[in-house]
């Protein structure tokens, strides 16, 4: 329906004379484009992630996918965790303070026991005197694509 909407309004712009006189479709003739939501994660399929990421050797992007999960991250808040983004608060526990986002707000978010907390603490320096260098990870990077095999509840994680 828009290609031939668009092919009338061309040739109506182009002077043709077999063009008709005037507009012939519009825009609530169109059908509305279906809006799909995300589907969830089912609890079988949850289940394998979290043992997989728990038993996974390599521990930063593991522990960074399950605090992701368990704090309700989107990625690219998850990205823009600041070093110092954990908050004590007497009396009520360690809170994760996330920048602005999507929504154009910061939030804090309670934490628990499932959240690792070493996958949210700030990593030493690599030398006093520069505290913005980081030290060399200790394992090969790995691809942000991991695959599920069917048949074991375990993930593979590709290393380039």
């Amino acid at each position: 329906m828009h290609a031939v909407g668009n092919f009338l309004a061309d040739i109506t712009e182009w002077g043709w004379e077999d063009a008709p006189a005037r507009r012939l479709i519009f825009r609530t003739d169109l059908p509305r484009a279906q809006r799909f939501l995300p589907r969830y994660l089912p609890v079988d399929a949850d289940r394998k992630l979290t043992a997989a990421l728990s038993d996974s050797p390599y521990r930063l992007a593991a522990d960074a996918l399950l605090v992701q999960r368990a704090c309700g991250l989107r990625i690219g808040e998850l990205l823009d965790l600041e070093l110092d983004c954990i908050h004590e608060i007497p009396g009520q526990g360690s809170w994760l303070k996330v920048p602005l986002g999507i929504l154009d707000s910061e939030r804090m978010i309670p934490l628990d026991e499932e959240v690792p907390p070493s996958s949210i603490a700030s990593p030493p320096p690599a030398h006093p005197a520069d505290p913005c260098a980081t030290p060399a990870p200790a394992h090969p990077p790995i691809s942000y694509s991991p695959t599920m095999e069917s048949d074991s509840p375990r993930m593979q994680f590709a290393v380039n």
